[in-house]
């Protein structure tokens, strides 16, 4: 959606650029995810899903 807003802001000298493998790479990475999730792997997954311990 980026490239079409970005195109719709600036004007039709804007040249789209749109990445081949990137949707594959996305959708091989979420699966991957819910894989994990779906077998308790919680060691195996990204480091913005970890549960920080605070100490305090």
């Amino acid at each position: 959606m980026l490239p079409f807003f970005s195109a719709s802001a600036i004007g039709l000298s804007y040249n789209m650029v749109k990445s081949t493998w990137s949707l594959p790479a996305f959708w091989l990475l979420a699966m991957t995810h819910l894989g994990l999730e779906l077998a308790h792997r919680p060691q195996w997954l990204w480091l913005a899903d970890r549960r920080w311990q605070c100490s305090s």
